[in-house]
């Protein structure tokens, strides 16, 4: 919950901080972050920017989510603001890279304001000599891809690096796009004077915590650091043997082992039922055949359909169900872009978001792409996501995918839960499927509205 104005750290009652204290840019950026109402942080790790880290995550708590890969953190940090909060995304400048196809398909493409914090490698200071065939490059792919960028580093007076950072965010939320602040801390600051390390007893200009909330801070994240290992109720149903080996089966004509009679599940239906049960909630769906599938049976408004972003859906979803704080939101991927966006799986459970109900609708290939095998029709999905501690539904026909999605529904409320839905990898006749991104994500954020 944010402070109200009067006790948060920055406000203009706050009391003056040390002139010791004030002179270092990690507190500057800290204080401007708290300026603009930072109340997510996702980020990939970087020891730059450890003095930003060590004063902004114990601060936010639960709130601050560390994300396996780049590219995973812009999707989560969309999702978050799509459902109406304020984060912040810090990463090295080295993983925009890992970042650029989902950054400019999903929160530019969608207009979505998105600050972005990316420390700076290479440089004065840099040990790392492989870094600088990289890092140089940097400022100029930010404007191949018209991505706007502020620079800081000590060449910039240290009075202006916070109003610097201010103006960034604002320039996101004014321009509904993403907006990357490059900072250079390798190299310090001329005007920098010693800035005591978190923890030392010095109060830092980002949110004072109460003892209470301090306490309530440290059991949040120890809970979610090493979370109950839940006995996953996991089911290979349609199948003669649940423990039958994967490796045999033939995803487009059987729904389990070989020889089994079931007539397969059509891809098709599947996503029809899902759309049926989950009518009223938001849902994401992966680029290509999933969302032009699901937009023939009706476009919805509540629908979020990527027209890229592949590997995205779960970390979108992630985002949205942190957001929307326990209302459910379901997820609907097929088995490629699952295992593309495979480090999800990992901060899902670790983060254990309540109403994330995320569907892998799963045919064994890339059925936009010609029908090329994934590594699904050899790896069991299903039991990938139950080792990881989700509980995890599996399904084969209408009626236990019917009774999965029910399953899914009443689990959600208490954590994240998978659905493993197999499927014949046929293809229904769609009509193609390319409306323009920015009306998807403005009826999207309406319906959220009317629903919140």
């Amino acid at each position: 919950m944010r402070q109200p104005p009067e006790t948060r750290r920055g406000s203009s009652d706050a009391p003056p901080e040390s002139a010791e204290i004030a002179r270092s840019p990690a507190l500057e950026v800290c204080a401007a972050f708290d300026q603009l109402d930072v109340d997510h942080l996702v980020y990939v790790p970087c020891s730059t920017a450890r003095p930003i880290l060590e004063r902004l995550a114990p601060s936010l708590g639960a709130r601050a989510i560390v994300a396996s890969v780049e590219m995973e953190a812009v999707a989560i940090a969309t999702g978050l603001v799509l459902a109406g909060r304020r984060p912040l995304l810090m990463m090295q400048d080295t993983g925009l890279g890992n970042a650029l196809t989902v950054l400019t398909t999903l929160p530019k493409a969608y207009h979505v304001p998105l600050l972005i914090f990316a420390t700076r490698t290479g440089g004065l200071n840099e040990i790392n000599a492989v870094v600088h065939e990289y890092s140089d490059g940097v400022p100029g792919m930010l404007d191949a891809c018209r991505i706007r960028r502020f620079e800081l580093d000590y060449r910039v007076p240290l009075a202006a690096w916070r109003p610097l950072v201010v103006d960034a965010g604002r320039a996101a939320q004014l321009s509904r796009r993403p907006v990357v602040v490059l900072a250079d801390l390798k190299a310090g600051h001329p005007e920098a004077a010693h800035a005591p390390p978190a923890g030392s007893g010095h109060t830092a200009p980002h949110r004072s915590v109460s003892s209470a909330g301090a306490s309530d801070i440290a059991h949040d994240t120890a809970s979610r650091a090493a979370p109950a290992r839940l006995d996953s109720p996991y089911r290979v149903q349609g199948t003669a043997d649940a423990d039958t080996d994967r490796a045999t089966r033939t995803p487009a004509t059987t729904n389990g082992a070989p020889g089994d009679a079931l007539v397969p599940l059509a891809h098709f239906d599947a996503l029809r039922i899902i759309a049926e049960t989950f009518a009223d909630a938001p849902l994401v769906s992966s680029c290509g055949v999933s969302s032009r599938e699901l937009a023939s049976l009706g476009e919805r408004d509540n629908h979020l359909y990527l027209l890229n972003s592949m590997g995205a859906v779960g970390a979108t979803a992630l985002g949205l169900a942190l957001g929307l704080d326990g209302r459910v939101v379901v997820g609907v991927e097929g088995d490629g872009g699952f295992i593309m966006g495979l480090g999800t799986l990992a901060t899902v459970a670790a983060v254990r978001p309540r109403g994330l109900v995320w569907i892998v609708v799963d045919n064994g290939v890339h059925c936009s792409t010609g029908g090329q095998p994934t590594a699904a029709s050899v790896v069991d999905l299903g039991r990938l996501a139950a080792g990881a501690g989700l509980p995890t539904l599996g399904a084969g026909t209408p009626n236990e995918l019917d009774a999965a999605l029910a399953d899914a529904r009443t689990l959600a409320s208490i954590g994240p839960v998978l659905v493993h839905v197999r499927t014949s990898a046929e293809v229904a006749p769609t009509p193609y499927f390319q409306p323009d991104a920015p009306v998807i994500g403005d009826r999207f954020r309406r319906a959220l509205d009317r629903r919140s």
